[in-house]
């Protein structure tokens, strides 16, 4: 079970590194929050959010503002 469960983490920590798209990366931390499991991942949560405050693009949307 524990081996499983290292393999998914793998697996998300794997997915915020392959993810460019900022809101594809914005989806990913929400959902991790949302799921409760964001202290895992909080090296990879705080990586992402600076990279998506370095490359902020003006023309978001009310869905992105949101986020």
């Amino acid at each position: 079970m524990k081996e499983r469960a290292a393999e998914l983490m793998e697996q998300v920590r794997s997915m915020f590194k392959d993810t460019t798209d900022i809101l594809q990366t914005q989806d990913l931390v929400d959902s991790i929050q949302l799921l409760g499991l964001d202290y895992h991942f909080e090296k990879e949560i705080s990586g992402a959010l600076n990279y998506i405050h370095d490359v902020h693009i003006d023309d978001d949307g009310l869905y992105d503002t949101a986020l």
